[in-house]
């Protein structure tokens, strides 16, 4: 994602708020001490004030127009939205803080066809199974 698929996507969408704010973010994981860079955004994920609220919304919006694209809104016939999930899934534990992404998915989640609500449903399956 981060040296191919993101700098290709900026070069197709340069107006998309979300897109174009894509940028590296240095992690520190406090249990192990190790550093990773991962892409997000240049704000807090968790935000406090209104007027990091404002960007917060900004970039969601743009985020959710992804889907609207037609076929550019696939990337190697992979929706662009799933990729991002499936990253932070990787890059973030599926883990909101204040680089993550994952809060950018609050809209995306609640897509039925969307592999967020896949997920979802096959961790209830396990959680009300009673053999588990």
């Amino acid at each position: 994602m981060e040296t191919v698929v993101i700098p290709e996507l900026k070069k197709r969408f340069p107006d998309n708020a979300f897109i174009k704010a894509l940028q590296p973010v240095i992690s520190t994981n406090t249990n192990i001490g190790a550093v990773s860079i991962n892409y997000g955004l240049p704000i807090n994920m968790m935000p406090r004030t209104d007027y990091e609220r404002d960007l917060f919304n900004d970039y969601k919006e743009a985020f959710n127009e992804l889907n609207t694209y037609g076929s550019k809104s696939s990337y190697n016939n992979m929706p662009i939205q799933d990729m991002f999930y499936y990253y932070s899934m990787i890059a973030n534990s599926s883990k909101v803080g204040p680089t993550s992404l994952q809060s950018i998915f609050e809209d995306y989640v609640t897509n039925t066809n969307s592999p967020a609500e896949s997920f979802r449903n096959f961790v209830s399956s396990i959680d009300s199974d009673p053999k588990s």
